[in-house]
Protein backbone atom coordinates (compact mmCIF):
# COMPACT_ATOMS: atom_id res chain seq x y z
CA UNK A 1 0.00 0.00 0.00
CA UNK A 2 1.23 3.50 -0.83
CA UNK A 3 0.35 6.60 1.16
CA UNK A 4 -1.29 8.43 -1.72
CA UNK A 5 -2.59 7.97 -5.24
CA UNK A 6 -1.07 9.66 -8.26
CA UNK A 7 -4.30 11.43 -9.05
CA UNK A 8 -3.03 14.22 -11.26
CA UNK A 9 -0.45 14.81 -13.94
CA UNK A 10 -0.24 18.59 -13.89
CA UNK A 11 3.03 20.48 -13.61
CA UNK A 12 1.95 21.84 -10.22
CA UNK A 13 1.28 18.35 -8.93
CA UNK A 14 4.66 17.04 -10.07
CA UNK A 15 6.38 19.96 -8.35
CA UNK A 16 4.30 19.37 -5.21
CA UNK A 17 5.23 15.70 -5.16
CA UNK A 18 8.93 16.55 -5.52
CA UNK A 19 8.63 19.04 -2.66
CA UNK A 20 6.99 16.41 -0.46
CA UNK A 21 9.57 13.76 -1.32
CA UNK A 22 12.42 16.16 -0.52
CA UNK A 23 11.47 15.70 3.12
CA UNK A 24 11.82 19.29 4.27
CA UNK A 25 10.40 19.84 7.75
CA UNK A 26 9.36 23.39 6.95
CA UNK A 27 7.41 22.98 3.72
CA UNK A 28 4.10 22.26 5.47
CA UNK A 29 3.98 25.26 7.83
CA UNK A 30 0.80 27.04 6.85
CA UNK A 31 1.93 30.60 7.80
CA UNK A 32 5.06 30.16 5.66
CA UNK A 33 3.03 28.81 2.74
CA UNK A 34 0.79 31.84 3.01
CA UNK A 35 3.68 34.30 3.29
CA UNK A 36 5.22 32.87 0.13
CA UNK A 37 1.81 32.45 -1.53
CA UNK A 38 3.06 29.03 -2.58
CA UNK A 39 0.40 27.04 -4.40
CA UNK A 40 2.91 24.23 -4.76
CA UNK A 41 3.53 24.20 -1.01
CA UNK A 42 -0.17 24.06 -0.18
CA UNK A 43 -0.75 21.31 -2.74
CA UNK A 44 2.17 19.27 -1.36
CA UNK A 45 0.79 19.56 2.16
CA UNK A 46 -2.80 18.66 1.28
CA UNK A 47 -2.39 15.98 -1.37
CA UNK A 48 0.73 14.18 -0.16
CA UNK A 49 0.78 14.79 3.57
CA UNK A 50 -2.64 15.65 4.94
CA UNK A 51 -4.59 13.29 2.68
CA UNK A 52 -2.61 10.19 3.66
CA UNK A 53 -4.13 10.26 7.16
CA UNK A 54 -7.48 9.27 5.66
CA UNK A 55 -5.90 6.82 3.23
CA UNK A 56 -4.22 5.02 6.12
CA UNK A 57 -7.47 5.10 8.09
CA UNK A 58 -9.29 3.34 5.27
CA UNK A 59 -6.50 0.79 4.92
CA UNK A 60 -6.11 -0.01 8.63
CA UNK A 61 -9.80 -0.21 9.50
CA UNK A 62 -11.25 -1.59 6.27
CA UNK A 63 -9.10 -2.65 3.32
CA UNK A 64 -6.52 -4.52 5.41
CA UNK A 65 -9.12 -6.93 6.79
CA UNK A 66 -11.43 -7.15 3.78
CA UNK A 67 -12.11 -10.69 2.60
CA UNK A 68 -12.06 -10.58 -1.21
CA UNK A 69 -13.68 -14.01 -1.56
CA UNK A 70 -16.62 -13.32 0.73
CA UNK A 71 -16.72 -9.59 -0.07
CA UNK A 72 -16.96 -8.80 3.63
CA UNK A 73 -14.71 -7.66 6.45
CA UNK A 74 -13.17 -10.41 8.56
CA UNK A 75 -14.27 -10.60 12.18
CA UNK A 76 -16.92 -8.62 14.03
CA UNK A 77 -17.18 -5.47 16.15
CA UNK A 78 -14.74 -6.90 18.68
CA UNK A 79 -12.01 -6.86 16.03
CA UNK A 80 -12.34 -3.23 15.05
CA UNK A 81 -13.93 -0.13 16.56
CA UNK A 82 -16.36 1.16 13.96
CA UNK A 83 -16.49 4.67 15.42
CA UNK A 84 -12.73 5.34 15.33
CA UNK A 85 -12.62 6.06 11.56
CA UNK A 86 -15.45 8.54 12.06
CA UNK A 87 -13.53 10.28 14.84
CA UNK A 88 -10.59 10.69 12.45
CA UNK A 89 -12.73 11.87 9.53
CA UNK A 90 -14.47 14.77 11.24
CA UNK A 91 -11.36 16.86 12.12
CA UNK A 92 -10.08 16.38 8.56
CA UNK A 93 -13.41 17.49 7.17
CA UNK A 94 -13.44 20.46 9.53
CA UNK A 95 -10.04 21.67 8.32
CA UNK A 96 -11.00 21.43 4.64
CA UNK A 97 -14.21 23.24 5.56
CA UNK A 98 -12.24 26.10 7.07
CA UNK A 99 -10.29 26.46 3.82
CA UNK A 100 -13.52 26.42 1.80
CA UNK A 101 -15.49 28.72 4.11
CA UNK A 102 -12.94 30.98 5.87
CA UNK A 103 -15.59 33.66 6.48
CA UNK A 104 -17.14 31.37 9.11
CA UNK A 105 -13.95 31.43 11.20
CA UNK A 106 -14.26 34.65 13.16
CA UNK A 107 -11.62 34.08 15.85
CA UNK A 108 -10.08 31.38 18.02
CA UNK A 109 -12.93 32.00 20.47
CA UNK A 110 -15.62 31.88 17.80
CA UNK A 111 -14.68 29.19 15.31
CA UNK A 112 -18.24 28.22 14.29
CA UNK A 113 -17.21 24.57 13.99
CA UNK A 114 -20.77 23.27 13.69
CA UNK A 115 -21.56 25.66 10.84
CA UNK A 116 -18.37 24.71 9.00
CA UNK A 117 -19.09 20.99 9.25
CA UNK A 118 -22.71 21.41 8.17
CA UNK A 119 -21.61 23.43 5.13
CA UNK A 120 -19.18 20.68 4.14
CA UNK A 121 -21.70 17.89 4.65
CA UNK A 122 -24.27 19.81 2.64
CA UNK A 123 -21.99 19.96 -0.41
CA UNK A 124 -21.12 16.25 -0.13
CA UNK A 125 -24.49 15.16 -1.51
CA UNK A 126 -28.16 14.87 -0.60
CA UNK A 127 -27.71 12.05 1.92
CA UNK A 128 -25.13 13.97 3.92
CA UNK A 129 -27.16 17.16 3.61
CA UNK A 130 -30.27 15.45 4.97
CA UNK A 131 -28.33 13.97 7.89
CA UNK A 132 -25.95 16.89 8.51
CA UNK A 133 -27.61 18.15 11.68
CA UNK A 134 -27.51 14.76 13.39
CA UNK A 135 -24.01 13.86 12.17
CA UNK A 136 -22.59 17.10 13.56
CA UNK A 137 -24.49 16.59 16.80
CA UNK A 138 -22.92 13.13 17.16
CA UNK A 139 -19.46 14.48 16.50
CA UNK A 140 -19.74 17.47 18.82
CA UNK A 141 -21.28 15.57 21.73
CA UNK A 142 -21.50 11.78 21.73
CA UNK A 143 -18.39 10.94 19.69
CA UNK A 144 -16.14 13.56 21.26
CA UNK A 145 -17.13 12.89 24.87
CA UNK A 146 -18.34 9.30 24.98
CA UNK A 147 -16.29 7.96 22.02
CA UNK A 148 -19.39 6.49 20.41
CA UNK A 149 -22.65 7.87 18.96
CA UNK A 150 -26.03 7.48 20.60
CA UNK A 151 -28.24 4.47 19.95
CA UNK A 152 -30.37 5.99 17.20
CA UNK A 153 -28.35 4.78 14.25
CA UNK A 154 -27.21 1.71 12.39
CA UNK A 155 -23.90 1.41 10.56
CA UNK A 156 -22.14 -0.75 8.00
CA UNK A 157 -18.42 -1.32 7.51
CA UNK A 158 -18.89 -3.50 4.44
CA UNK A 159 -17.09 -2.01 1.45
CA UNK A 160 -19.25 -3.69 -1.19
CA UNK A 161 -22.86 -4.03 -0.07
CA UNK A 162 -25.00 -0.98 0.75
CA UNK A 163 -22.18 1.42 -0.21
CA UNK A 164 -23.65 4.90 -0.38
CA UNK A 165 -24.64 8.11 1.38
CA UNK A 166 -26.29 8.14 4.83
CA UNK A 167 -30.06 7.91 4.97
CA UNK A 168 -32.87 7.92 7.47
CA UNK A 169 -34.59 4.62 8.26
CA UNK A 170 -37.98 5.51 9.64
CA UNK A 171 -38.31 8.69 11.68
CA UNK A 172 -35.37 8.47 14.05
CA UNK A 173 -32.83 5.88 12.85
CA UNK A 174 -29.92 6.79 10.58
CA UNK A 175 -27.90 4.39 8.41
CA UNK A 176 -24.24 5.35 7.84
CA UNK A 177 -21.84 3.49 5.57
CA UNK A 178 -18.41 4.16 7.11
CA UNK A 179 -16.31 3.42 3.97
CA UNK A 180 -18.45 5.86 1.98
CA UNK A 181 -17.92 8.54 4.63
CA UNK A 182 -14.13 8.10 4.50
CA UNK A 183 -14.15 8.18 0.69
CA UNK A 184 -16.37 11.27 0.67
CA UNK A 185 -13.94 13.11 2.96
CA UNK A 186 -11.06 12.09 0.69
CA UNK A 187 -13.02 13.39 -2.29
CA UNK A 188 -13.46 16.80 -0.64
CA UNK A 189 -9.68 17.07 -0.21
CA UNK A 190 -9.22 16.14 -3.86
CA UNK A 191 -11.83 18.64 -5.03
CA UNK A 192 -9.97 21.40 -3.20
CA UNK A 193 -6.64 20.25 -4.67
CA UNK A 194 -8.13 20.13 -8.17
CA UNK A 195 -9.21 23.76 -7.88
CA UNK A 196 -5.71 24.59 -6.69
CA UNK A 197 -4.20 23.11 -9.88
CA UNK A 198 -6.76 24.87 -12.10
CA UNK A 199 -5.34 28.22 -13.26
CA UNK A 200 -8.85 29.68 -13.49
CA UNK A 201 -9.58 28.91 -9.82
CA UNK A 202 -6.22 28.75 -8.03
CA UNK A 203 -6.02 32.46 -7.15
CA UNK A 204 -9.46 32.33 -5.53
CA UNK A 205 -8.45 29.20 -3.60
CA UNK A 206 -5.26 30.86 -2.34
CA UNK A 207 -7.29 33.91 -1.34
CA UNK A 208 -9.53 31.78 0.87
CA UNK A 209 -6.51 30.00 2.30
CA UNK A 210 -4.90 33.34 3.17
CA UNK A 211 -8.09 34.58 4.81
CA UNK A 212 -8.19 31.54 7.07
CA UNK A 213 -4.47 31.56 7.94
CA UNK A 214 -4.46 35.27 8.81
CA UNK A 215 -7.37 34.70 11.20
CA UNK A 216 -6.05 31.45 12.64
CA UNK A 217 -2.41 32.37 13.17
CA UNK A 218 -2.69 35.81 14.73
CA UNK A 219 0.73 37.15 15.71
Amino acid sequence: MVDWSDVSDTTKDKEAHELYMAGSKNYCKLPDINKQQSKTGLLAFLRYDYKKTLLRTRYLYLDRIFNEKEKRLNGDDLNYAFFEPILICFPNLEFIGRLNFPHLYESSKKQNTSKVLKEMLTQMGKGYKDCAEKLVDWHRHALSHELRPDGFWTYDLNTEEKYGSPKWIGDDMMYLNVPHFIDSCLLEIEKFCSRLTDDSQSDEVMGKFSEYVLKRFVE
